[in-house]
């Protein structure tokens, strides 16, 4: 089976808590299991780090674009792992980045030294969520079976699938699991609108 992961965070990249450890445990579970793994997160600045010191690199892979909406125009590529042994990172999982400067390249994951949460959440993982699914199925070579979005930051996604059926997403059901309901991703109505 092939499986692709969304997730705003996964160990050993970038963690604040349980989402990270079941992020990372799941698919490299699955992968052992013998299925085809994909997870993929944003390219924070603090997961670039991470991965310099662990002697891992990114590698661009062909595969950009750009998210527009009414407020605004992101470009974005993705990125895949590489480490020192293999283009595998370990538990042989594939593990993507959706690399967004500007809206990723921060001082922490969602939320500054200040811990006030960053007014475009929304946005930010709405064009993660966007340019993941773009991105999955192309470096995947075919579509997957399963799409597992994670927590709020990903949940346009199964909605996505559900509605608009990319045609390289081809028969692939959706799962989303709530990982953590005191974090429920609340926004004022006016996103809908500004993220169209």
């Amino acid at each position: 089976m092939k499986v692709v992961h969304f997730s705003s965070e996964a160990r050993p990249w970038a963690s604040s808590g349980g989402l990270a450890e079941v992020a990372n445990a799941l698919s490299a579970a699955q992968h052992e299991a013998g299925d085809t793994v994909w997870l993929w997160m944003p390219a924070y600045a603090s997961a670039k780090a991470v991965i310099a010191q662990r002697g891992e690199t990114l590698r661009e892979c062909g595969v950009s674009g750009e998210v527009t909406l009414p407020i605004g125009r992101w470009s974005w590529r993705a990125l895949t792992l590489e480490s020192r042994e293999s283009s595998e990172t370990a538990h042989g999982r594939r593990v993507g980045f959706i690399d967004c400067p500007d809206l990723f390249d921060r001082g922490g994951l969602y939320h500054g030294a200040d811990h006030q949460s960053f007014s475009d959440n929304a946005l930010r993982f709405f064009v993660f969520t966007r340019a993941a699914m773009e991105a999955a199925p192309l470096l995947m070579g075919s579509a997957p079976d399963i799409l597992h979005a994670h927590d709020w930051q990903t949940a346009l996604a199964p909605f996505w699938l559900a509605t608009e059926r990319p045609g390289a997403w081809g028969a692939c059901k959706s799962l989303f699991t709530i990982h953590n309901l005191g974090y429920p991703g609340r926004f004022s109505q006016r996103i809908a609108g500004e993220l169209g």
